[in-house]
């Protein structure tokens, strides 16, 4: 107990209500009232003294007050580990409207708390396809249909970018079974959907590649059959019978005879060329025997033999002793290139660049024809580039296309050397 004397003596000195909060010796508490006593003179004649247990509610305030006080502690906790989860968790009220956006969402979105807190989700966050089957989850789980299985959802974020988010959500429930809060957690899996879309692309251009491989083989073995049976094995067959005829019937001089048989070596020598093409186009033994520059040399060769467009050959620094996958790689793609050249390009002028160095082998393949979008070869099933790009990839070479409508074309195909010739 306080000392009443001074307690006394100051109300009897002040005149004014005195309040205490005392606890006795049994440890309960009570609340002390004391004012002064005055007569109706209006002196002051003594104290009047009240005391009332409130050691109850004393202690419930003191209860509820620790509680407060664990309950906010609870809270800034729940929010830290929040923030510190790198999983986007959003919370709903039973509106849709956010009540919580933790610090990875923010990163992924570019909205801040601020900004967001108190919007209905759906209304920006989704894009308008997806806000129907959004709005179905979420009614759902407010029925107490228990939490949702992953599903995928897109974000529109603040600077227009999409990201794809693999997402769950679950009800949280208040005292009287009612759902008070949607959580939704989610990682961002953009980069394995591009990776995947990516992958899908492949397998399709594979699957096209393969099949057109097919009918290539099989239109290049017709084509080789015709080629030799109606004109080289027809060519042949004349000359045959031009040769028997001049055996039975021989000229009456020498003059006409070396006449004739010159016509004939010059028949025979193109039919010899021919020949030798053809075969070249199936296999170019030129390149195993003389190399890379000298192959390309003669392609080129025939190359302006059957079209009229100008074509330079430029080489420098070419290594002696190339692997030979990479030279075929390196010949046929530029077979491909000037075939391209001369059926889509329109080109009047070709130039052939082959340069070497202490990174490997550079091709590059320039014309002054109609170009066309790069972008559009993705959705185009032909052979030409699609077989260019795999030949270059099986190398581990490097292929790049510039070009745009009215301005030519150039493809550059850059393969290394170094590891592949290490022994």
């Amino acid at each position: 107990m306080p000392d009443l004397d001074s307690l006394i003596s100051e109300v009897s000195g002040n005149g004014s209500l005195v309040e205490r909060e005392v606890q006795g010796r049994d440890g309960r508490w009570y609340s002390l009232r004391m004012r002064p006593y005055k007569t109706a003179e209006n002196k002051i004649d003594g104290v009047l003294m009240a005391l009332m247990d409130i050691d109850v509610m004393k202690r419930g305030l003191d209860q509820a007050r620790l509680s407060l006080d664990d309950a906010v502690t609870a809270r800034d906790l729940s929010a830290n580990l929040l923030d510190m989860s790198g999983a986007l968790i959003v919370i709903l009220d039973p509106a849709g409207r956010i009540i919580a956006f933790n610090h990875a969402s923010q990163e992924r979105s570019g909205y801040s708390f601020r900004e967001v807190e108190g919007r209905t989700f759906w209304d920006f966050l989704l894009p308008p396809e997806e806000v129907d089957e959004a709005k179905s989850v979420f009614a759902s789980i407010l029925r107490g249909a228990g939490p949702a299985s992953t599903y995928e959802r897109t974000w529109i974020g603040k600077d227009g970018s999409r990201r794809v988010i693999a997402s769950s959500s679950i009800g949280r429930c208040g005292a009287d079974g009612a759902v008070r809060q949607i959580i939704s957690t989610g990682i961002d899996i953009t980069p394995r959907k591009l990776a995947q879309d990516a992958l899908r692309r492949s397998e399709n251009q594979l699957r096209r590649l393969t099949a057109n491989l097919l009918i290539a083989q099989e239109d290049e073995r017709k084509r080789v059959a015709r080629e030799l049976h109606d004109d080289l094995n027809q060519r042949m067959a004349m000359l045959a019978n031009e040769v028997a005829t001049l055996e039975q019937t021989p000229p009456g001089s020498t003059r006409l005879l070396r006449k004739q048989l010159r016509s004939l070596r010059a028949r025979v020598d193109q039919l010899s060329d021919d020949l030798r093409r053809t075969a070249h186009r199936l296999h170019p033994s030129v390149l195993e025997h003389f190399g890379l520059v000298a192959a390309v040399e003669s392609h080129c060769s025939d190359f302006m033999k059957l079209h009229r467009i100008q074509l330079k050959l430029a080489h420098r620094s070419v290594p002696e002793s190339i692997p030979f996958d990479v030279s075929l790689c390196l010949y046929r793609v530029t077979q491909e290139c000037l075939n391209n050249v001369a059926k889509h390009s329109g080109a009047r002028k070709v130039m052939v660049a082959i340069r070497g160095n202490k990174d490997g082998i550079l091709l590059s393949v320039t014309d002054n024809g109609t170009g066309f979008d790069p972008g559009l070869l993705a959705d185009q099933s032909g052979l030409g580039i699609i077989g260019i790009r795999e030949r270059v990839r099986l190398v581990d070479g490097i292929f790049s296309i510039n070009s745009q409508p009215g301005h030519g074309t150039q493809i550059d195909v850059r393969v290394p050397l170094t590891t592949r010739m290490d022994p």
